[in-house]
């Protein structure tokens, strides 16, 4: 007799565990929910650039480049203006200063040396951004050593850093301004 209760009660034993399988299989995933919101992120600013050409260097020289670009504001807010490449700079440049200039408030950014960035208050507005590089060859320059459109200074919105920083919006090119430095001619 106990023989059969024992055998009785695994028969059972085993009829709820079998239960609980097909139980488990029977609970599936009713529906999955995919989305991208699109439309959220600050309007990047229209920028018509300067080209900064310092044409042929050699190690130590010296010299100063000036232009002015455009920067058109549509959304009021802080705004990012980020020095690029600074590590390829600092394998070609022993001194690479850019001073930028909006609306008479200077700021000065500098390769190599954490100040690489500069945030700004900027309202809907068209603004003239006066752009000064200073630079000097090192005397044993290394790296790339030829470069062609280099988009080493740019301007974001500053919603946007904690992502990657995205070039703005390029409308035309301008040519900038080179001081006469030891590489001009007297001629």
């Amino acid at each position: 007799m106990a023989t059969k209760t024992s055998v009785m009660a695994l028969v059972l034993l085993g009829g709820v565990v079998t239960g609980a399988v097909v139980a488990v299989a029977s609970n599936g995933t009713l529906a999955t929910l995919n989305y991208h919101i699109t439309g959220v992120q600050p309007v990047q600013p229209e920028v018509l650039p300067i080209n900064l050409s310092l044409g042929t260097l050699a190690p130590g020289s010296t010299g100063t480049v000036t232009g002015n670009a455009t920067v058109n504001i549509t959304s009021a807010g802080l705004y990012q203006v980020r020095l690029n490449h600074v590590e390829q700079l600092n394998s070609v440049f022993s001194e690479f200063v850019v001073v930028v200039n909006i609306n008479g408030e200077a700021f000065t950014l500098t390769a190599g040396r954490g100040q690489d960035t500069a945030t700004v208050y900027l309202t809907p507005a068209s603004y003239k951004l006066e752009i000064r590089l200073t630079y000097q060859v090192s005397q044993s320059p290394f790296g790339e050593l030829s470069v062609h459109n280099l988009a080493f200074l740019t301007i974001q919105p500053a919603g946007h850093l904690s992502t990657a920083p995205t070039p703005p919006t390029v409308s035309s090119h301008s040519r900038g301004h080179h001081d006469k430095d030891d590489n001009d001619s007297d001629n």
